[in-house]
């Protein structure tokens, strides 16, 4: 840990911070896009199924 690579440190955190907002994104995407599913199927078993 010398004081002459205090850049490449910084780097990669924030690589491995945009990595971890990418994957929280992805996560979100995914979990709304099936609550989405989920609440389209409740709907269309409500109204009495598909047309």
């Amino acid at each position: 840990m010398g004081t002459s690579g205090t850049n490449k440190p910084l780097n990669l955190a924030t690589r491995a911070d945009l990595q971890a907002m990418q994957a929280t994104l992805i996560k979100w995407i995914v979990g709304t896009g099936i609550a989405l599913f989920a609440a389209l199927i409740a709907a269309m078993q409500l109204f009495g199924g598909a047309p």
